[in-house]
């Protein structure tokens, strides 16, 4: 996934600007791939719909042009992700608290 995904970036790198590339699509991470779908972590729902409307064409036209495949392009908010996360560590505590000191 992550050599599929490293080959994608560099075809779109020789095709938008330096910066753009830097803002929107670096921050880009494969998460999940399965026969037709590849699924990117995202900051945000800003970049979310930027990229939905911006660059998520151009993503899918450099996977099939590596990969031969047409792919369905799923986004995951990173912010949601870490907010699984705190809230499961939380509950961990909750349910799940350290023993008391003995003295």
């Amino acid at each position: 996934m992550k050599d599929v995904w490293n080959r994608v970036l560099s075809n779109i790198g020789e095709k938008i600007s330096q910066k753009a590339f830097d803002i929107w699509l670096k921050p880009l991470r494969p998460v999940r791939q399965s026969e037709n779908l590849l699924e990117l972590e995202v900051p945000n729902k800003f970049f979310k719909d930027w990229i939905s409307e911006n660059y998520q064409t151009l993503i899918k036209d450099s996977l099939f042009h590596i990969t031969n495949t047409h792919f369905a392009i799923q986004f995951r908010l990173r912010e949601e992700e870490e907010e699984k996360k705190k809230n499961r560590d939380l509950w961990k505590k909750f349910l799940f608290p350290a023993p008391a000191r003995r003295h």
